[in-house]
């Protein structure tokens, strides 16, 4: 088998993103909780900083290492949304790090959180990382799934950064689910789509519920994606063998734009989803969506940028492995219980925050509005 350079780059910057968050999540996240103690908002603060940093890297080795050319159409996304549904459709299941290349042009990336299915959360290092970034995990009870939701949301005050991607399908875009789609659609006499999946109005109405009880100024993002060519396996993706173009569609719609009951987030969901089938049909047809155009380059800032925080986590990862090498038994020893401590965690408290697990959660009283 041939190994392109592209290949060798995708394997680095992934082997790199693994190993140095193997090395630091014991030893610069875990003993940070006793920051909650004083201050919850300020602990988000230097993980959104700390996550962030990584998804940089990955932003700009997928556009300026591999190439990949990012075509935005639509409105333009602004930091000074902090409270966010961001509402897209799922083509595949490696969607997730071209979900941050919107924020990371708003400088929001940092704050970027998935609503996600309970299960993922005990994959070992990719678990302890979206834990820790306390990203929404449902179970597919409603019951269960509809008090999480309060609970977690409405721990966000109104001044706090948080976009909270939501994929409403429930599934991403394989062939063989688009008749089971087509079929329900026909059987309730709505219209057939062949891009998207017959979204599911329940969560996204619990998230946006909360999300707005939070704060009043909570708006959504209607984004739509697709990438040429498509992605088929996260195995290329890996390599580095990843889309040549990704199209990115952008709506911003504020709350009273969706509505807040059910039936108004139905028929909003509705309508966003039967104008993702016309835009994807119209990109397959013209090869861009129907939009004005939206122009945000990546410039050589942004690869300084990334430099920096790889030599910064790349010393920081050697600082470690010479103290590890100059005390073996006791580095050793920590590694072990801070292993299990994390896998522990995500195994039988996934519901339950590292804070609360700690006993260090504690509540804040809201900042006022300026």
């Amino acid at each position: 088998m041939a190994f392109s350079l592209s290949m060798i780059r995708g394997g680095l910057v992934i082997f790199w993103l693994v190993f140095s968050s193997f090395i630091c999540l014991p030893v610069v996240i875990m003993p940070t909780y006793v920051i909650r103690v004083f201050s919850r908002r300020a602990h988000r603060a230097y993980l959104r900083f700390m996550f962030g940093s990584f998804w940089t890297v990955c932003v700009v080795w997928f556009e300026k290492l591999n190439g990949l050319k990012v075509k935005f159409t639509g409105d333009r996304a602004t930091g000074k949304d902090r409270s966010v549904l961001y509402v897209s459709n799922h083509l595949t299941e490696m969607d997730m790090p071209f979900m941050w290349l919107m924020p990371y042009r708003a400088g929001t990336v940092g704050g970027v959180k998935f609503v996600t299915k309970a299960a993922v959360r005990k994959v070992p290092i990719l678990g302890w990382g979206i834990n820790v970034m306390e990203y929404l995990f449902l179970k597919r009870n409603w019951e269960a799934d509809k008090l999480k939701i309060a609970k977690h949301v409405s721990s966000y005050g109104r001044a706090e950064l948080a976009w909270w991607v939501l994929y409403p399908e429930g599934t991403d875009m394989e062939p063989h689910k688009v008749p089971i789609s087509q079929e329900f659609q026909r059987s309730r006499g709505l219209p057939v789509l062949s891009k998207v999946l017959q979204p599911k109005v329940r969560g996204m109405h619990g998230i946006l519920g909360a999300l707005v009880a939070a704060n009043p100024h909570t708006v959504v993002y209607d984004c739509t994606m697709q990438y040429v060519p498509t992605l088929d396996s996260m195995p290329k993706l890996l390599a580095g063998q990843q889309p040549r173009e990704c199209h990115i569609h952008v709506r911003r719609c504020t709350k009273d734009q969706v509505g807040s009951s059910e039936e108004d987030v139905k028929q909003w969901l509705q309508k966003s989803f039967e104008e993702k089938d016309r835009q994807l049909l119209h990109l397959e047809a013209n090869g861009s969506f129907d939009g004005p155009g939206v122009e945000m380059p990546l410039g050589a800032g942004d690869v300084l940028k990334a430099l920096l925080i790889v030599v910064w986590f790349s010393s920081l990862d050697g600082l470690i492995i010479g103290v590890w090498a100059t005390y073996p038994a006791v580095t050793t020893a920590y590694y072990i219980v801070a292993v299990t401590m994390m896998q522990l965690w995500v195994m039988y408290y996934g519901d339950v925050h590292m804070g609360e697990v700690l006993g260090l959660a504690r509540k804040e009283k809201p900042l006022k509005e300026a």
